[in-house]
């Protein structure tokens, strides 16, 4: 499944879509679509910005209050290549925010690493037996190479809470072909900002190939192509070589 990431110029049209929602970003919530609330994160380290004590809590406040709809999920407040102050971070919200937040496996280089993902596995389903959704971090992955490991953490976390257990990755998928490779790996879902930002640039994302082609067409127009595509990507990726 392919999460878009929300784009308020694309609205009303991407409420047709699973979407994801990152904080400060206010949720277009439709129950028959999966929702997932995301604490924002990633933006702040490409601003290089912490998350503080009130920006934790000004997040618990926000998540608690779609915690009814049960088509929406929510991720803990992580932080970017790094495991330990992610599940310190856990930990803290699960002390003040009443929600089911998904933990997020985080690694510290572009290396899928097998003992990691293990170390904070094993302490995720210590401090929450019981997840609807885990989410893997993408930290740059080369899908083609990180494919056999990804794919031994799948297991390793359906092992572990079972098969019914989501698990999405943040920030991959980013073009037909790649979220191909990375629904093969087992993963539920991936999200990614790709099949807007390559609209806005006029690019064009082709089913089934790795590579873009140039648009003449108006960028909502083309974010919305380029996100069928994404969708159908997901959705059919057996018939990818």
């Amino acid at each position: 499944m392919f999460i878009l990431s929300s784009n308020k110029k694309l609205e009303p049209e991407l409420s047709n879509f699973d979407r994801l929602y990152a904080y400060p970003n206010l949720p277009n919530i439709t129950p028959e679509h999966m929702i997932i609330l995301d604490s924002g994160a990633f933006a702040l380290s490409c601003k290089n910005q912490k998350m503080d004590d009130e920006y934790i809590q000004n997040l618990a406040r926000h998540y608690e209050q779609y915690v009814q709809h049960e088509n929406v999920y929510f991720v803990a407040p992580d932080v970017f290549k790094c495991p330990e102050l992610s599940m310190r971070q856990f930990l803290y919200f699960k002390q003040i925010c009443n929600v089911d937040a998904a933990p997020v496996i985080q690694f510290r280089s572009p290396v899928a690493d097998l003992f990691d993902a293990k170390v904070q596995i094993k302490f995720y389903k210590e401090h929450a037996p019981n997840l609807r959704l885990i989410c893997i971090s993408n930290h740059a992955f080369n899908i083609g190479a990180q494919a056999t490991n990804i794919d031994r953490i799948v297991k390793m976390i359906r092992y572990t809470w079972g098969m019914e257990i989501k698990i999405h990755v943040l920030g991959a998928g980013f073009n037909s072909k790649n979220v191909a490779d990375w629904v093969k790996t087992g993963v539920t879902s991936m999200d990614s900002v790709s099949y807007y930002s390559d609209a806005q640039v006029r690019q064009q994302w082709v089913f089934g190939q790795s590579y873009v082609v140039a648009s003449s067409d108006n960028f909502k127009l083309l974010a919305l192509k380029n996100a069928e595509i994404a969708a159908s990507s997901a959705k059919n990726y057996k018939v990818f070589p």
